[in-house]
This record gives C-alpha cells, sequence and structure tokens, in this order.
C-alpha cells in the first residue's frame, strides 16, 4: 500500500521511538480516492481504470459497499454485449488496453463473468493487429497467451458460419406483406454479387466482431425495414452467441 514517508523523517520518527513506520503499498490516488469513499465524501467514478482499481481495493480490504459500488458502475460501463451501444462502450472504454488485465481479475473477484468475453476479445485484436504494443506490453499479454491462440481459432472459424448465415437469410423471401411496395429491398432481388453486397466479412480481419457490425449497419440500408430489424435481430444474436464462446475460452 501507499509508503507513508513522512513517517521516515526525523521529524516524525526518532530513534528512540518505539512506533514503526507505517508502509502501504498501494496508488496513492487511488487510495485516496478509496478513502474519500469509506468517509463518504462525494465520488465521481469519472474514468474506468480508477474504479477498477477501486474494485480491487474493495475486494482487498472487504468493503463491501465499495465492492458494490464499484460492481454497478463497471457494469454499465463495460460492453458485454452486441447491441451499437455495447460497440460504443468498447470503443471508448479499451482505448487503454493495458487495464484489461485488471479488469479479468476484477471480473472474477467481484462476480462480473458477463464482462470477461469483450475484455479479452479486445486484447487478442490488440496483440493481433499493433505488434508493437503487444511487444511493449510483453508482461500484459504473456499471461493470457494460450487463451489468446484459442480465440485466434475461434476468429478463423466465426467468418464461414457468418458467411452461411447470410446466405441462408438472403434466400428466404422478403418479410413485408406482398403487396408492400418494398421492390427495392435486396430479398426480393437476386444480388448478383452476394460477395461485394455489403454483408460479407474479410476471412483474414484480426476484428471479425466489429466487421460484423459494420456489414450488419451497411447491410441494413439495401433492406425493407422490417427485413432490417430481422437482420439485425439475426446478426446481433449470431454475434452475441460469438461472444459466449470467447468467454469460454477464459472461464474453462
Amino acid at each position: 500500500m501507499l509508503e507513508l514517508n513522512f513517517l521516515r523523517s526525523e521529524h516524525w520518527l526518532s530513534e528512540e521511538s518505539n512506533d514503526r513506520a507505517i508502509v502501504l503499498n498501494e496508488d496513492h490516488e487511488t487510495f485516496a480516492l478509496f478513502l474519500d469513499i469509506i468517509y463518504e465524501y462525494p465520488v465521481d467514478f469519472a474514468y474506468t481504470k480508477e474504479c477498477v482499481r477501486l474494485s480491487l481495493l474493495g475486494h482487498k480490504y472487504e468493503a463491501s459497499h465499495i465492492i458494490e459500488r464499484c460492481r454497478a458502475h463497471l457494469l454499465t460501463s463495460l460492453p458485454s454485449g452486441a447491441s451499437e451501444r455495447d460497440f460504443w462502450m468498447a470503443e471508448t472504454s479499451y482505448e487503454d488496453a493495458s487495464m484489461i488485465p485488471s479488469v479479468l481479475r476484477a471480473a472474477r473477484l467481484i462476480d462480473m463473468p458477463r464482462i470477461i468475453p469483450w475484455a479479452i476479445y479486445e486484447l487478442s485484436v490488440r496483440s493481433e493487429t499493433k505488434i508493437r504494443w503487444a511487444a511493449d506490453n510483453e508482461l500484459i499479454v504473456k499471461p493470457f497467451s494460450n487463451h489468446l491462440k484459442a480465440i485466434q481459432k475461434l476468429k478463423r472459424k466465426i467468418i464461414p458460419r457468418w458467411r452461411k448465415l447470410v446466405a441462408r437469410f438472403m434466400k428466404d423471401k422478403c418479410a413485408a406483406e406482398w403487396w408492400v411496395e418494398e421492390d427495392d429491398c435486396w430479398r426480393r432481388t437476386t444480388l448478383e454479387d452476394l460477395e461485394n453486397s455489403g454483408f460479407m466479412v474479410e476471412e483474414d480481419t484480426y476484428d471479425p466482431l466489429r466487421d460484423m457490425h459494420e456489414a450488419m449497419e451497411f447491410s441494413c440500408e439495401g433492406l425493407c425495414s422490417i427485413c432490417a430489424d430481422l437482420w439485425t435481430d439475426y446478426a446481433t444474436a449470431f454475434m452475441e452467441r460469438f461472444l459466449e464462446e470467447v468467454g469460454l475460452v477464459v472461464c474453462d
């Protein structure tokens, strides 16, 4: 916890004194915030990374009220599904990927399993697409190396499954009633080039989850409103199942 250096000074601690220096090895700012909560000062959880640290301190010192506050904040601030909001939260929350190991630890210690899939997925993307980042943060990546290899295999397998989902969806008829004027809906026409229609995802992508989400949004523009809603539901459920598989890699 924090090292209280002033207690080591001659002014505060003489050789004759029987008092022992108090040494705490925590981050100064985080521990100060921890004490603010203990003494019921108003606290704004402005930074997710700081809240993760606080949750770990709360667990360490068995401060259940701090754990509950942090858990409530983290569960609403970190992505856990495949909605539009989840993708936005992932973009903002994991900008600093160095927090991911702490997020994974906190998820296990204070019972937040639903945030695990996105956290480890983000780490896998960083380790593959930003080689320099991975090299500079080897201590962060190394403990998860086996998990990351398994997730890389999952990412390669998900693309053919996505393509089959697209093919099945496009083979079905337009969901709008036949008399409704939706002649421009792609499901009422024969797409000559489904491969380049915007539905598909490149096989060599390192980030299939975001690519699938972008493909879903883009392809909705060529569908009628009913088919677009239906496709969004199908695609979102598909991406959420993929996230569940990613989470199982870490939890098993």
